[in-house]
Formats: C-alpha cells, structure tokens, sequence
C-alpha cells in the first residue's frame, strides 16, 4: 500500500468522524450527559437512604431499600396521579435505567478482579477444597429442584388460580395479544437492500453503550416512513404493531420520541434463542416469537390503545416502491464510513481514554498510587466489550463473559502495575481504594479519602443498577400482582432452608464453622450478602467468591436444567422464582433481554429472598442456631 493510499485513507477518516459525531449527536448527549446525570441522582437518592438503613438495628443495603422504594413510589403515583403524571419523570429514569441494567454484568467484575486480595485472607486445605467444590455444585443443583419442586405445587394449589386471568386482563397493559402471524417478514425488495443490510453491519456492532444504530445510515437522525415491503401484511394492533417493528429495528411510523434506548433492555446481556446468552450478532429477522404479551410489547411510556385490527381490503393493489420513495443519490465514500463508524464512537472513546490513560499513569512519581482510573476503567470496559463481542458463542457457552472479562482484567492490571515495579497487591489497590460513593457523598470525611479506582466507579455503579430493577417490576406490575402468593410462599421458605441446612450440612462435613456459615449467604445478591455474612461471623471472602460463583453459574446452567424439568419458556413465573432464588441478580441480568417478564419476577424473588435471610439473621437468637448447627 503506498503512501498516498494511506495519507487518502486518514483524510477520509479525519472528515468522516466529525460527520459521524453529528449524525448521532442526540444519542451521545443522552448518553454522555443525560444518563451519567441521572445516575448520580441515584447514587445521591441512595446515600441520603443509607443516612436512614445505617440507624436500624441490624444491616440492611440501600440500594434495595432504594429500590424498593421507587417502585412503590411508582405504584403509589400511578394509582393516585394516573400513568401522565408517572410518566413524566420515567422520562428520564427509563434510559438510565435500561443502560444500567445492559450493563450490569460488567458491574459485577469487580468483585472477581479482587479476588487475589480476597483470597490473600482465605487458607484452604485441600481435602476441605474438594469438600467446598463438591458441595458447591451438588447443593446448586440439588437447590434448584427442591425451588421448582415448590413453585410448581404452589401453582397447582394456588387459591388464587381463577382471578389470575381476569387480574392480568383487568391491569392496563398486561394481558396477552393477538397472536404474530406464522409467516416470516417479507424479504426486502432491491430498492432497500443498501440500507438494511447496512443497517444489519451496525446492529452487529451497536453494543457500545446499548443503543442500536439508526436504521438510516449516512443521514441525519430523522424519522423515516416505513418502506411497503414491511407493510404489505395486515396492519396489527398497537403496541403489538410497534413492538414489531422495534424488534425487527424498523422505524416506528408515529411513536414518540420517548427518550429510551431504541434497544429497551435488550443488552450485551441478552440471549439468543440457540443456547448462547450474549449472542449479539443474531440477525433480528430471525427469531420472532409466535405470541406477544401486551405487557411484553408496550413501552411504559406509551399508553395503551383498544383492540381494533383496520379493514384490509385483499384486492387492493400493492404499492411500488419506486413510486413512493424518490431516488436516492448513492451515499459517498465519506458518508458510507460515517454510518459505519456511528455504532463504534463509544468504543472510539474508551480506546482513546486508554492511550491518554498511559502516560499519566506512568509519568507520576513511582511513590504515589498515579491517576490509576482512566486507564483501568477503559481496560475493564474493554474488556468485557471483547467478551461479549468476540469471544466465539460456542466458548461463551461455558465460558461467562464475567469470568472472561475478569481474567483480562486482572491480567492487564497486574502486566501494567508490572512495569511500573509494583506487586499485583499494589496494582489492585490503585484499581479499587475503597472510596466509594458512600465515602465521598460523607462530608465528614471530605478531604480525607483516597482518589476513587475504577473497582470503586464500578462498585458504585452496581449498587444504581440494583435501583434500576425498580423499573422493569412497574413494568410488569401485573404478573407481580397476579403471582405474589407463589413468591411469597417460595421466597419465606427457600430462605429458611438455606440459613438452617447449609451450616448443618457443613458441620457433616467438618467443614470450618465460618465456611459452612458462608454458605448460608451464597444465594443472596452480594450487596446483601455483605452485610449478612458479618451479622453471622462467616468468612466474607468466601462468601463473595460463593455468590458470583452462584450467579454465574445459575446464568449458565439454570435455563439448561429447567428444561430438563419440562418448564416451558413461556413460565416466566417458574423461572423467574427459581433463577432469582437460587441464583439473584446475575442470572437475572441474563433473563432481561431474552425473557423480560421472568427478569421482572426474578427481581423481587430475589429481594424478597435476600430481605427474608438478612431479616432471620437480624434475630439474635436465630444468629445463635445458626452458630451452633455450623459448630462455631
């Protein structure tokens, strides 16, 4: 390649960014301005709780009393003030929220990327490691039936079996639609072939920051008429109708802008259909389900419209493409590289974060930890984006991409701080000094606290994704409603099981009475798991490496071994109890884009897990059993 095909290449690329950067500029100021805004409104509505949950007598977290609060407060609004005034402010809630939740997996990684500072506390023998892996894995699965086995006899008991239907039906926005006709979308005439296929080459690529490209490469962001290939099948009810053409990434004909991602909970998170949960390069033309839950379709923000399929007349002639949309002028090389570019301008950054990350990292005196936080949290962003993106699906079977992103992680961090002459110890203290947004927002410790790392941004931001969750349970507030009875009559008793039996079981054992006792925690989502564990005396480090070892595992194996129990995809109620109960908030986070209903049950199966087991240990007395069951 000779020199001036070079230089030409790096001109058409300095004059086609700006051009990219235009074009998407509404999605970027959303997400550079809007979102980071409003996710510090969350992390200041959770300190000002923590002033509250810090004075009860036993330990309780923040983010899920936060949580709990906002969905209540959402209920509360709805039922008083009516869905307008609620949703002004979802507004601007529901972009942030569905960002965090996308990215909620990454947020986790933390927590496995300290693990060489976790484990520098933990001596493990090994005939007491086969033991712990061993119970491990049988107590999961072992777990996982005995969760099925109770919500399937509560379900065929329920008292309440025969106002379900009629509640679902009564709720706005909840209830099933009509059904999706059998046939496959129409394939695209030669007039639009430039565009979705270009349009597909972006949705590969659109991870970054969970939004999708615009269906419109290589022009400004501006509505579009729906071409008549998509329209030539009888026009279906709203939302039914809009949430198709969502699915297939067509423009919506007369929505609103609602201000949400286009991409609404569907993250480098979400699963494809053939196994693989973070399957991103699925072609969204494929997979249409047969039927639709209204309250799966409808957006929060969009009310709701009656029933009423339009008159179709058969006979009526199909219109040309040619004769409704004008000739277009073929886009230049500029504008074709532009649309191309649009989908990775987030990826862009991070990159470039990293590069200026270097030299500020190591141009400080060797004496001082340095401006550690650019560079490690654009390493760690990177990282889980070459997890998700390009480690093949067949691997990410087996493979979750919180474990590959940790890995890559901790082996840049340690391969940085190397070369600066610092030990991994030294290198994970810069990545995460413990100054989290709990510290900072304490004015008695101003100016007191080290520099926030890139674990303690990440730290922070699992706790306001914790508080997101708050948004896909109003969104399905009527299965909610319609299914309390087998959670609750779950949740209570799961929870009670596990403090009693695990610290039992440990002791058979002979087992360390602190590891039995971690154990005992390992279902709970970890920010609850905590404060729970030091409530019983057990092993935190531990603890933390049984909880994000539980949910990785229930991401990976639990829809797997459902199926082995028969529950159809469709029993989002089976599957959300038991994933939530078994596995919390990480193998909720892989139900959010595949099956959303079962993400939003599996939300408060969780909470009300893990608000059951830190309620029990509040108890001193319970505390005492527990102790003497795991020898202590």
């Amino acid at each position: 390649m000779s020199d001036t095909s070079i230089l030409a290449r790096i001109l058409l690329f300095c004059r086609a960014l700006p051009l990219s950067i235009s074009q998407t500029r509404q999605r970027l100021i959303k997400q550079f301005l809007q979102i980071p805004l409003v996710v510090l409104s969350m992390l200041v509505f959770i300190w000002c709780i923590n002033l509250f949950t810090s004075k009860l007598p036993f330990s309780f977290p923040a983010s899920v009393m936060s949580m709990l609060i906002i969905f209540f407060l959402l209920l509360l609004s709805s039922a008083t003030l009516g869905r307008a005034r609620t949703n002004i402010p979802l507004q601007y809630l529901e972009p942030a929220s569905d960002f965090l939740l996308k990215w909620i997996s990454m947020f986790f990684c933390p927590s496995f990327v300290l693990l060489p500072v976790e484990e520098s506390s933990v001596s493990i023998g090994s005939i007491e490691l086969v033991k712990i892996v061993l119970l491990f894995f049988v107590s999961f699965f072992l777990f996982i039936v005995l969760a099925w086995a109770i919500v399937t006899l509560l379900t065929f008991i329920s008292p309440f079996k025969s106002r379900e239907k009629a509640d679902q039906d009564a709720d706005d926005g909840i209830g099933l639609g009509d059904p999706i006709p059998d046939s496959p979308p129409p394939e695209p005439t030669s007039g639009e072939a430039y565009e979705l296929s270009t349009f597909r080459a972006q949705e590969e690529h659109s991870m970054s920051l969970g939004s999708f490209p615009s269906p419109n490469p290589g022009r400004t962001e501006t509505p579009v008429p729906p071409s008549p290939a998509l329209s030539r099948t009888p026009t279906l009810p709203r939302p039914a109708a809009a949430a198709i053409r969502k699915h297939h990434g067509v423009p919506s004909r007369s929505t609103p802008d609602l201000g949400a991602d286009e991409a609404a909970l569907e993250s480098p998170l979400s699963g494809s259909r053939k196994g693989s949960m973070y399957d991103l390069r699925q072609d969204r033309w494929e997979g249409t389900p047969r039927t639709l839950s209204r309250s799966q379709s409808q957006a929060t923000l969009v009310p709701s419209t009656p029933n009423s399929h339009p008159n179709v007349n058969p006979n009526a002639p199909k219109p040309s493409f040619s004769h409704n949309i004008l000739p277009s002028v073929p886009p230049t090389a500029e504008q074709q590289l532009a649309a191309r570019l649009s989908p990775w301008l987030p990826t862009l950054f991070y990159s470039l974060m990293f590069l200026l990350g270097l030299p500020l990292f190591y141009l400080t005196p060797h004496t001082t930890p340095g401006p550690s936080l650019p560079l490690f949290l654009s390493l760690n962003v990177l990282s889980f984006l070459f997890s998700v993106l390009l480690v093949p699906a067949r691997i990410r079977r087996f493979l979750h991409p919180i474990l590959t992103c940790s890995l890559l992680t901790a082996l840049g961090i340690w391969a940085l701080g190397a070369v600066r002459g610092w030990t991994i110890q030294q290198s994970l203290g810069a990545y995460s000094t413990g100054s989290r947004y709990l510290v900072l927002f304490d004015p008695t410790r101003r100016g007191k606290v080290a520099p926030p790392g890139a674990g303690d941004v990440l730290y922070s931001m699992l706790d306001a994704s914790i508080v997101s969750l708050a948004i896909p349970m109003y969104r399905y507030r009527g299965e909610l409603k319609c299914h309390a009875f087998e959670m609750f009559s779950t949740t209570i008793p799961l929870a009670v099981l596990s403090l009693f039996i695990y610290p039992l079981v440990g002791r058979a054992l002979k087992l360390a009475p602190s590891r039995g006792l971690a154990f005992a925690a390992r279902s709970v989502t970890t920010p609850m798991a905590i404060p729970l564990e030091a409530s019983l005396h057990g092993d935190p480090g531990l603890t933390v490496i049984f909880c994000i070892l539980t949910g990785v595992l229930g991401a990976l194996a639990g829809p797997s071994l459902l199926r082995l129990l028969r529950v159809k995809p469709e029993d989002y109620i089976t599957i959300g109890i038991v994933l939530g109960c078994t596995a919390s908030a990480i193998s909720t986070a892989a139900l959010l884009g595949e099956n959303p209903r079962a993400a939003a049950i599996s939300s408060l199966a969780f909470v009300l897990y893990g608000v059951a087991c830190v309620g029990l240990t509040a108890v001193p007395q319970v505390v005492q059993v527990m102790q003497t069951l795991a020898g202590m």
